[in-house]
């Protein structure tokens, strides 16, 4: 029987109370079968669309996601989408992506851990901001984004871990820019916790991740708040999450697109970043990302053939 894997991207882009994160991809399931797909929250609204895998095709060099009529580069997303309930066209752009800090001991977000050629999941950050241009059609209302802001990450192999928790904002009247991703993962038979996270501010990069000896030290969800607390030996994070109404989305099982998560791309976020117990950052973002699975749970069926439309986080078949 073949191995399942999943490989998908996250186009990030916002300006005002407006945000669109697209996730195109592709996973093959263990009897060898596959799909392509492509995930859509559009302000407070998710959809899930999936494709015959002759509709997708991928290049490193140059970079080049495409999926049916849409096309993903480094420096651009072209939607051109006609679905049952969603018409989806225009052209963005990208400014010059940030991204972070590479060494050998630390080719990439994964630190030495993106080495190991048998990890359940592989997280890569492609840019912690950069500027937005150009605009959307979303069922005939034009949305601008010229002037806004943009992300850009990407994932791939067999399985999300069966908890984590991940946040992101880059709406930080200081500049600032962040990512953090907690998840209970398999590793030689045991299962530990695995954190990676930046923070780029005031010119300089701070990373907090299990290879440096960061722990979330707290996550609590309750009354519409979550907290998250990570820290290491030097740096401490601790953020504040309000107003996060989750989408739904799906992620990968075994390779197959079959279970249900929540995310929210447009909360608020406040921000607390310590240099041995002194505050070197406090800021309020907009247009945080949040996402949050903390507990393992049922799959569920695989199939979706037809487009579904999942608004305010309840399925609604188009």
């Amino acid at each position: 029987m073949k191995k399942g894997f999943f490989e998908g991207w996250y186009f990030k882009m916002q300006k005002g109370e407006h945000t669109l994160a697209a996730i195109p991809g592709y996973h093959q399931m263990e009897d060898g079968s596959g799909q392509a797909f492509l995930q859509l929250i559009i302000d407070r609204k998710s959809y899930y669309f999936t494709y015959p895998k002759h509709q997708f095709s991928f290049m490193r060099n140059p970079y080049e996601i495409i999926v049916d009529k849409c096309i993903f580069t480094k420096r651009s997303a072209s939607f051109f989408l006609h679905q049952p309930g969603l018409c989806l066209k225009g052209d963005v752009g990208f400014g010059p992506l940030a991204e972070i800090a590479a060494s050998r001991f630390s080719p990439d977000i994964m630190g030495p851990f993106s080495y190991l050629p048998f990890l359940q999941c592989r997280h890569g950050v492609l840019s912690m901001g950069h500027t937005v241009t150009g605009s959307v059609s979303v069922n005939g209302e034009i949305i601008d984004f010229t002037g806004g802001s943009g992300y850009l990450e990407m994932d791939r192999g067999v399985s999300f871990p069966d908890r984590w928790t991940w946040a992101q904002c880059n709406s930080f009247p200081s500049g600032a820019r962040m990512m953090l991703a907690a998840a209970t993962v398999p590793i030689c038979g045991l299962r530990m916790q695995g954190v990676i996270g930046v923070v780029m501010a005031g010119g300089k990069e701070y990373r907090l991740a299990t290879y440096n000896g960061t722990k979330l030290k707290k996550a609590v969800f309750q009354n519409g708040r979550a907290e998250l607390v990570a820290a290491n030996r030097k740096y401490r994070l601790e953020l504040t999450m309000t107003d996060y109404e989750g989408q739904s989305l799906m992620a990968p099982v075994n390779g197959a697109m079959s279970r249900p998560l929540k995310e929210c791309i447009s909360c608020n976020m406040h921000i607390k970043l310590f240099e041995r117990n002194r505050l070197i950052l406090e800021d309020d973002g907009r247009n945080a990302g949040f996402e949050w699975q903390m507990e393992k749970q049922k799959t569920a069926s695989p199939e979706p053939l037809r487009p579904i439309s999942l608004e305010k986080g309840h399925p609604q078949k188009s």
